[in-house]
């Protein structure tokens, strides 16, 4: 039955619908009410339906589109019943069960679809539902599909299930937080190669890189650098080709970069690199110089000789003294440097997405 207070009352009821196990929960107020020509601008975004002088309670206008937001994630819908004067029911059902489904048409249909893999889906995940309308809007609006996760105790399981092509995902979660959640999907190795990007209020960027995340952003984020995180780690910018005569040195380079996600290709001449990158077109290209048959500085001339290859971000690796000559040729062609002492997973991550940062900018 009703729950009644001096404004409003609410009534959930548990319902089978179809195929489907739903609940419908609806609200009634004791408001002033609601003209017909008004309930379809109720769920518009900055919308107030009395917007004269003369109100006495303030606020945004987003409590209402915030919600239809929030009840669709979940495969959900919200409706209002109103008559001016006699104040307004609100009615919203959602699935009672682990399945998402959304009511069409008088039939049900599960709102989580089978995933195309000609779009790039990114799963968004993030206990704040603000966070995932946000992220969705912008991501949407450039071609991505979004798949929004405010629960993150079931994230871990939602990952596995759905296999998104990247994560975005918060630190700051009840019940579990964002650092143990990339410590489940890194050692697992059905998720272990997906990238995760961490969004979040806390700024520790070396924990999260740490931890195996792609990259980090630090909110609140803006359209540009939240596209410009994806655009580096999208399409064949994912692609890294190593070319290393050294076998134990190119598979330990191969070794870090699978860690953070990236897609890896080894080559071990100067030669099988030039065919490897005719072939597969990399999004990036690491070099050693010191080759028998064809060294790495002729490897890059040929990369930017050619007008199909010529903007592919290099970076050097090498135990090679660099000269004032080697400087000379390599300036201008190359995105950085790694010398193989000094080599680590920490430098060259941060190279590679410097690298990438600095291609994802000219385009």
């Amino acid at each position: 039955g009703f729950i009644e207070d001096n404004r409003s009352s609410y009534c959930p009821k548990r319902m089978i619908h179809g195929d489907g196990d739903f609940i419908l929960v609806s609200i009634k107020d004791s408001g002033i009410g609601i003209k017909r020509d008004d309930m379809p601008k109720v769920f518009e975004e900055f919308r107030q339906i009395d917007s004269s002088s003369v109100r006495k309670e303030g606020g945004t206008g987003l409590g209402m589109a915030i919600s239809r937001k929030f009840i669709e994630l979940h495969g959900g819908e919200i409706w209002v019943e109103s008559r001016l004067g006699n104040g307004s029911i609100f009615h919203f059902i959602v699935p009672a069960g682990e399945t998402v489904a959304r009511e069409k048409g008088g039939r049900i249909e599960k709102a989580i679809t089978p995933i195309d893999k000609k779009e790039m889906v990114v799963m968004v995940i993030d206990d704040e539902v603000n966070s995932i309308i946000l992220f969705s809007k912008i991501l949407e609006r450039e071609g991505y599909k979004v798949i929004g996760i405010h629960s993150p105790v079931k994230a871990v399981e939602q990952v596995i299930e759905l296999m998104p092509d990247i994560i975005i995902l918060d630190v700051i979660m009840p019940g579990i937080d964002g650092w143990d959640i990339i410590q489940k999907l890194k050692s697992n190795p059905q998720t272990k190669g997906i990238p995760v990007i961490f969004c979040s209020i806390m700024a520790d960027k070396k924990k999260g890189f740490s931890l195996g995340a792609s990259e980090y952003l630090v909110k609140p984020v803006s359209d540009e650098d939240l596209i410009r995180a994806l655009n580096r780690l999208n399409g064949t910018i994912k692609n890294i080709l190593v070319i290393d005569d050294n076998p134990r040195d190119a598979e330990l380079v191969g070794r870090f970069l699978i860690n953070r996600g990236y897609n890896v290709k080894l080559a071990y001449s100067g030669m099988e690199g030039i065919n490897q990158i005719k072939k597969y077109n990399p999004g990036m290209i690491i070099v050693d110089l010191m080759m028998p048959d064809i060294d790495g500085f002729a490897v890059i001339e040929e990369v930017k000789r050619d007008p199909l290859t010529k903007d592919m971000p290099i970076i050097v690796i090498s135990a090679k003294d660099i000269t004032v000559d080697d400087k000379k040729r390599m300036n201008g062609h190359i995105e950085g440097f790694i010398s193989k002492g000094f080599l680590s997973e920490e430098e060259l991550i941060g190279q590679v997405m410097n690298a990438f940062a600095k291609a994802a900018s000219k385009i």
